[in-house]
């Protein structure tokens, strides 16, 4: 019981810091967000207002593993879903990227699969981890609503309907994460054919912004 109490505190904090986050990375230099090393590529994507600073703490664990790894943040209210996928496309061919390690986080995957699924990415992808994804959406989208991205992601949506219509092309290669209890994607975060993993913890950003197992997974499946 102590131990969800403390999981639930967490999870509240990390809300409630996130516009000090915001603010602190727009201070920061670009340099902070590059890659660094040169193995295996391994590229994060997001999809909120700026990147997460807490994401950089992951970045830089998962490069001391070996990678070399790169930070894409596209916001939900520059476009739909088609939108973002294009500009990862973009990105990664850019980068001259291929046998990448592709790692959606929350609505970041919903990108990053429509990407492999509809614009060739598994020619460039070598992975695909999801962690927490709205695959069957998510009502905490109504407080977006002001993007058009905000509306694809409401539950029985046409476009989370063709999210879960995908017939994997390499189940083989896709985790999806997900935490025991996510509030904020309470209808599952799975894709039909793929590996799935649980972590034991309770809480969304939890997931993805605290817990080191979450990123020790990534590395397993990644290295497998």
């Amino acid at each position: 019981m102590i131990k969800i109490i403390y999981q639930i505190l967490s999870e509240l904090g990390l809300i409630f810091l996130y516009p000090i986050s915001a603010i602190i990375i727009k201070l920061l230099p670009q340099k902070a967000l590059q890659a660094k090393g040169s193995g295996k590529p391994l590229l994060i994507v997001e999809r909120w207002m700026t990147v997460n600073i807490r994401h950089l703490y992951w970045k830089y664990y998962l490069q001391r593993q070996g990678f070399r790894v790169y930070i894409l943040n596209l916001p939900l209210y520059e476009g739909r879903f088609e939108d973002s996928s294009r500009k990862l496309s973009r990105f990664i061919n850019s980068k001259e990227l291929s046998d990448v390690v592709l790692v959606g986080i929350s609505s970041g995957a919903l990108t990053s699969i429509m990407y492999l699924e509809e614009l060739g990415g598994w020619d460039r992808v070598s992975k695909f981890v999801s962690i927490g994804a709205p695959f069957r959406g998510t009502w905490s989208a109504i407080f977006i609503l002001f993007a058009r991205s905000g509306w694809e992601m409401l539950p029985n949506s046409n476009f989370t309907k063709r999210i879960r219509a995908y017939k994997l092309k390499k189940p083989e290669s896709v985790l999806c994460i997900s935490a025991r209890f996510d509030e904020m994607v309470p209808y599952g975060s799975s894709l039909s054919g793929a590996h799935k993993y649980t972590i034991d913890v309770v809480g969304h950003n939890n997931l993805h912004l605290r817990v080191k197992s979450t990123y020790k997974k990534i590395v397993e499946f990644a290295s497998s």
